[in-house]
């Protein structure tokens, strides 16, 4: 057969939706959509196989190369690196710092990781928030507080008529004593 004929032939040969995919380089969907859209009207057969001939013309005339995978690659080449480095410059970003995908991907997994592991301790009760320590701080603070201020008032009468400084020793340690532990008996 001559190259001629050969090219002929193959122009003239159905294929399946999947096989006109491959030859086009799309998607099986993109055929399948231009098929349903009525952009290939005409060049499928009754056992639902592709004209080439006629698919290709129809193609050709009735898509958008800019549109789709194959556009969009387009697109993105069209962008010049000082365009992207000025859009970064314009977001705050420093260009010359942008971590790569991987190095990304790998501090966002260490970040997620970090997270979860906060989340377990606030769960279990290793960790609590730091407001809650401060209230009971200040809570805590408070009794101690009371609890002092109330030793001058509760012994003044008595160490008034004590001339012995062990005893009002005893006297005001028992009592400071005593103040403490009402601190450990409100925790």
């Amino acid at each position: 057969m001559a190259g001629s004929d050969k090219k002929r032939h193959i122009a003239t040969k159905n294929v399946t939706k999947t096989a006109y995919a491959a030859m086009r380089g799309v998607s099986r969907q993109a055929v399948h959509k231009a098929i349903r859209e009525g952009k290939l009207k005409g060049a499928v057969d009754e056992q639902g196989r592709i004209i080439i001939a006629v698919a290709d013309r129809l193609w050709a005339a009735n898509t958008d190369p800019s549109i789709g995978h194959h556009g969009q690659l387009k697109q993105r080449a069209v962008r010049s690196s000082d365009e992207m480095v000025e859009r970064a410059i314009q977001v705050g970003v420093d260009p010359n710092a942008v971590p790569t995908l991987l190095e990304s991907k790998t501090l966002e997994a260490a970040y997620r990781a970090k997270l979860a592991q906060i989340e377990y301790e606030e769960k279990t009760g290793e960790l609590v928030s730091v407001e809650q320590v401060k209230k009971e701080a200040f809570r805590l603070a408070r009794i101690v507080r009371d609890g002092m201020f109330g030793i001058a008032d509760r012994i003044a009468a008595e160490v008034a008529g004590i001339s012995d400084p062990f005893v009002i020793h005893k006297k005001l340690t028992d009592e400071i004593r005593s103040a403490l532990d009402e601190v450990k008996a409100h925790e």
